[in-house]
């Protein structure tokens, strides 16, 4: 939890007070229910992705493919 002056949180208040009068209590309260379970998503990192996904999204591969030169089966 961080620490916060009276400012602070008499300027969060007011801006608080300000989205419930422009949307509405009901609507802020299902807003911060469905933050609440919803949670943070977590962004995956692009190094770990296949070169499959890579080749899709248009990065290069992270490792050049296997040539199979050698290998008949």
């Amino acid at each position: 939890m961080t620490r916060q002056n009276a400012s602070e949180r008499a300027h969060a208040a007011q801006l608080l007070h300000a989205v419930i009068d422009d949307l509405g209590p009901w609507r802020v309260l299902a807003h911060a229910l469905r933050a609440l379970v919803a949670g943070r998503v977590r962004r995956r990192d692009a190094a770990q992705l296949c070169n499959h996904l890579r080749r899709d999204i248009g990065l290069p591969p992270s490792a050049a493919p296997p040539t199979g030169r050698g290998q008949l089966w």
